[in-house]
This record gives structure tokens, sequence and C-alpha cells, in this order.
């Protein structure tokens, strides 16, 4: 350390009237040989005025083991949030008192994320009846089946360690909005939900037609759900084969309403070794319907 020039000055004179030989007055011509044994202790208090602007370039040589306790601005981390999520549905978080998280968001690119809607919380608990969205309780959503009178509230998941003992994260859904820029475009969403215990098997025949030819009540068609290994009987729908049920319309009987890809969702009939296709080739379901391996659906690619 620099000692500024006062102070020093001070310390030899003090020395000199101790009689130590380490002043030159001028006179003296011999060669100093004595030794300073005095200790400094004056301290430096004249504090820097430039900054250090010296880059550091010497690596780290230990771990860097620091835990990082400090929470996020907001606490939330949203699984949505390159597409501009703020909340999660998952975690329950982001949003204010008298708000819910819901899959609500629809970006310029057409993709669904995570935000906050001015709501009371649903009541409906996950797995029993419900109408719309806000009905469930926050966490889930509304889904209705084709062929279902009323839909079922079922659980968001990004995996099946989200789910409840039993069930998996392999529910996939298709939203397609009807206002705004991506109205009538069918969306993927980001998110799975969790399976709900199947329904009760109908025993019914999907090549019988409607009624009792297809062992449902009049004016009912045989539907497969082939995750469920069940066919079930649901009012007859007005979308012939070859049209579009994106929508609120269901298919007519005997065919099932077949994602081909984002923009593309169909009327196709179904098939098996029995029943061949009048065109196209028969794709089998997936996954496969266990009561009758074969069945499937018609499908010109």
């Amino acid at each position: 350390m620099n000692r500024p020039n006062a102070p020093l000055a001070l310390i030899l004179c003090a020395a000199l009237q101790m009689g130590l030989t380490g002043c030159d007055d001028g006179k003296e011509t011999g060669q100093d040989t004595s030794t300073d044994t005095a200790q400094d202790t004056i301290a430096d208090t004249t504090a820097d005025t430039t900054a250090d602007t010296t880059a550091d370039t010497t690596p780290d040589t230990s771990d860097d083991t620091a835990v990082d306790t400090m929470p996020d601005t907001t606490g939330c981390t949203s699984t949505t949030a390159a597409a501009g999520g703020t909340c999660s549905v998952l975690d329950l978080c982001g949003c204010e008192t008298g708000q819910v998280c819901m899959l609500n968001g629809i970006s310029e690119a057409c993709q669904m994320y995570e935000t906050c809607i001015a709501t009371a919380p649903g009541s409906v608990a996950v797995g029993a009846e419900c109408n719309y969205a806000t009905d469930c309780i926050p966490g889930s959503i509304c889904v209705r089946y084709a062929g279902e009178d009323a839909g079922h509230c079922y659980k968001w998941c990004e995996g099946s360690s989200d789910c409840d003992t039993g069930a998996d994260c392999t529910v996939t859904l298709t939203m397609t909005p009807s206002s705004g820029t991506c109205a009538g475009t069918p969306i993927d969403t980001p998110l799975n939900a969790c399976t709900l215990p199947c329904p009760a098997d109908a025993g019914c025949d999907p090549f019988g037609g409607t009624g009792t030819g297809a062992g449902c009540a009049e004016g009912e068609g045989c539907w497969i759900r082939s995750d469920c290994d069940i066919s079930w009987c649901f009012p007859n729908g007005t979308v012939a084969t070859g049209g579009d049920c994106s929508g609120s319309e269901t298919c007519v009987a005997g065919n099932i309403c077949l994602e081909v890809s984002a923009t593309e969702i169909i009327c196709a009939p179904f098939c098996d070794s029995t029943h061949p296709c009048t065109t196209g080739n028969c794709y089998p379901l997936t996954p496969a319907y266990t009561p009758n391996p074969t069945l499937g659906y018609c499908y010109a690619a």
C-alpha cells in the first residue's frame, strides 16, 4: 500500500529525535547500515475515486454450490410462457384474487396459452358432469365427447405424475375458436388431460346404423372408444362421411370423427376384416379395439 508523503516525514523526524541514524542531515557521508524496526500504524483512510474497470479473467476453481433461494418475480412458472402464458393451470398460481388460471389465451400464431380470467372458481369436481369450462374446479376443463348429453371435468396434466392414482396423462384435446383471427382453426392444446374411469360398455354394433339395428335406442348410433375398449350409443349426428366434424355437430352413425391433421378433421367410416372400405384403405384404431382388433376407419391418403 502506498503511504502519503506527509506521514512518512513525521516518522523520520521521530526517529531522529530518538537518536536513530537513519535520517540524513546533509553532513553524514558514511553508509547507513541501520534497520528500521518501527511498525507503520497509520491507516489509509482515503477512499478510491476511480472505478475498477479491470475485467476478471481468472476462471473459478471451485464449483458453485450455493442454492438459489430467491423466488421468481411472480413466483409462478407458466408451461405456455413461450406463447404468452402468465399463470399455471398445473400449479394454480400467477393470478390475483377473483381470477382463475385457464388455458384460454390464443396467440396470433394460433397457439393456446394460460391466462387469468376474471371469474369465480368452478365447483364441479374432476370426473363429475359439467356444461361449461368455468363449471370445473381450477386446474380442470369441461370436455364433452360426441354422443354425451353432458361433459365431464378433466384434470390438466403434463405427465402422469400430475394425475390421480390409476389415471394417465393421455387424453389429447383439440379446440376450435369460434371468433378472432384463428376462428375455425383446430388447435391442439399444449397440455393433455388425465383419463377418467371409462363408461359402461353398451355392446352395440358400429355397422348397424341407428336404433335397434345397432343395439341402441331409436335415433342413436354406435360409437367406439378404443382407449376404454367400449362401445356406446349416442344421438345420430348430421355430418356425412367426408364432412368437417371440427365444430359442434357430430358424424352420422357408422363414422368416427377423425383428426387427420391440425386443419383436417373429417367423418371417416368404420371398417374391419368383414366390412372393407369402398374407397381408401382401412387403418386400425389407435389404440386397438380389443373386442375387434381389425376395427378401424377408411381414409384415402
